[in-house]
Order: structure tokens, then sequence, then C-alpha cells
């Protein structure tokens, strides 16, 4: 999540720390726009009744959720109001980053993000303000123009944009359904939901999403599927999802093992009780398919434990040991083949 639960683990997989829950990894919030509603969870469409009409556009994401065959056992909603479009005083984007600002310091246990606020100037501040986050901003637009420009001013792998012109809630219905299997286990290219509609594009059209790293949903040999798994700086949602859960898991189960000894000691036997919380992780990774099988059937991931006579002065009395290091290989999925035959005559 964005900072919170308090952690005493740093990891970093080439960004800031984190520390994140298990319970919340897959949890959805909805960022609402349409009332001031403080944050609370919901474990079904009837909950969400309660609080939001039918029709109301917290309310109509919160279905596109729930109506997927396999969907979270719950979700999120936090809900301020938000117009952009008053004649006078007219809201900004920042109203939208501040009010997460604030929510995550006492709620920060999720991990996709949605809005209801879809104009081109919201997905973009909301884009921004995941960027560096442990979290996934998934949202869909029906500009074309805007999601085709949107990576040549923003390189992030924390948004991924759908392009639908008519189904404004189709992120919610892909991360709905798909979002709550284990990383590693699927990618988010051929895959279908429930209650949408494929678009009526042209393969170019379609290649020129592609090629600006841009998703879309539709038909291929009778079956409707997403047409590719992109996050906006041409990698794969999948792949962010596997590196998040590493870091996730690290984190908890290094947590739990500090407060669970009566106390870790800073030697040699200390340095390995923390790698030994490092690699029964990355296996974890390795059996859940988010690490590469090597050539001779293992795991492809390497650790570096530091040397006690690593730790300076100021670190021995910090009582901080020297990193442990780690390095591993994505398994990754196929969305292309090439298969050349030739014929004997």
């Amino acid at each position: 999540m964005p900072r919170a639960p308090l952690s005493d683990v740093d990891i970093d997989i080439g960004r800031e720390s984190i520390s994140v829950s298990r319970a919340g990894y897959s949890k959805q919030l909805i960022l609402g726009t349409s009332k001031n509603s403080d944050y609370r969870e919901y474990f079904g469409i009837g909950q969400v009744e309660e609080d939001y009409a039918q029709g109301s556009p917290e309310h109509t994401k919160a279905k596109a959720i729930f109506d997927q065959e396999e969907h979270n056992d719950s979700i999120a909603i936090h809900s301020i109001t938000y117009d952009p479009d008053a004649s006078t005083d007219p809201d900004t984007p920042t109203k939208l980053t501040t009010e997460l600002d604030e929510l995550i310091k006492e709620h920060a246990d999720w991990y996709f993000l949605h809005s209801t606020a879809q104009r081109n100037a919201d997905i973009e501040a909301l884009s921004d303000w995941t960027d560096g986050k442990l979290s996934m901003f998934i949202t869909t637009s029906d500009d074309v123009d805007f999601v085709n420009g949107f990576h040549d001013t923003r390189s992030t792998m924390r948004t991924s944009l759908y392009y639908h012109p008519t189904d404004l809630q189709f992120a919610e219905r892909m991360t709905g359904r798909w979002g709550v299997e284990d990383p590693g286990t699927i990618t988010w290219k051929f895959k279908g939901v429930t209650g949408s509609s494929v678009v009526n594009l042209s393969p170019a059209e379609i290649k020129e999403l592609h090629s600006n790293n841009v998703n879309t949903y539709i038909k291929k040999q009778g079956k409707e599927q997403t047409s590719e798994g992109f996050v906006v700086n041409g990698d794969f949602i999948d792949s962010v999802h596997g590196q998040d859960f590493i870091e996730m898991r690290m984190s908890e189960e290094t947590q739990t093992m500090l407060q669970n000894r009566n106390k870790v000691p800073y030697s040699s036997g200390g340095i390995a009780l923390i790698v030994g919380v490092v690699k029964k992780v990355l296996q974890e990774a390795f059996d859940q398919g988010i690490i590469l099988e090597n050539e001779g059937g293992n795991p492809s991931f390497t650790i570096t434990a530091p040397s006690i006579t690593d730790a300076s002065p100021e670190d021995r009395k910090a009582r901080k040991l020297p990193p442990v290091l780690f390095n591993y290989q994505r398994e990754g999925a196929v969305h292309t083949a090439t298969i050349t035959g030739r014929v004997a005559v």
C-alpha cells in the first residue's frame, strides 16, 4: 500500500521503501466524487446501496466489480464532493490527490485504485499520485487521442490504461475479475469480463493503441478478450503485480520474524535468519510463477548476504543490518508466437 501499516523493514526494488499487508493486497479502492462519505469496506452490492443510490457513480463502479463471476470478497469506497464544472470556484484534480494523501494516513490497506473522476486531467493527476507508491491505478478513457498520447508525457509502471468508447467501467470489471488471482498465475491479456462489449476498431487502430501501451477489448476467433496487458511504460500488469507481491511478502515475513523472536542477534546468525526469510519468499514467488525456472530446473534467483564485518560502527550503534541483496529473473508469459513450417514435395 502507499505507506502503511508501520514496518521496521525496508524492501527496495528500485523505488521507495514500503509496507503492506497480505489482506489488502488485491483490494480495490473506488475514490468517489458524488458526495462526502468516509472510507468504508463493502462485502456486496447490497451494502453499497446503504450508502450510494443505484445509478450513482460509486454504485455503478462497485456493481461492475461485484457483477463479475469471481471477485474480491470486499471493496472499499471513499468519496468526496468534486465539481470541476462549477460556475464559481470549480474543483481541480488537486482536490483528489490531496484527499488521497489524507486517506492513506488511516486507510492504506488497498492496492488497486479506481476513480469516478475520469476526465483527462483527473487521470493525469491520479496517475502522478500513484507513481512511486505500492499501488496501481487502473482506469478507462473514451478519448482515443488522449490515451494514445499519454505515455509521451509520462512513463510509469503504476498506471494501466484501457480504451473503451462506451464502457467507462471496463477497468473495474477487468480488475474486479482478474485482480483477485494470485500474482504470477495469470497474464492480463486474453481475458474476458462480464457486462461489457468489444470495441469496434480496425487492426491498424488496435496496433496504434498497443504502440502507445494502451489496452482495449476485442474479439479474436470468436472470443471476447483484452487485447494486451500493458502498463504505461510498456511493462506488463502481471510483472508489476508480481514484483509488488515479492516486496509485500518480504516485508511482512521479515517484520513477523522480528516481532515473534525474543531477539534477532546482531551476528552472522542474525543475518542467516534474515536471509532465510528472503529465500522463503523468493521460493514462494517461484512456486506461483513469478520467478523463472532455469535450465537446471531451479529458481532463477540469487541472494547475497553481507558479512557481519561489513557493518559500520554507526550501523551497529543504530542496530541497522547491512543490506541483504537479491535478484531474480521474471518468468513472464507468452503473448505472441511465430510458428514456421515447411512442406516437402
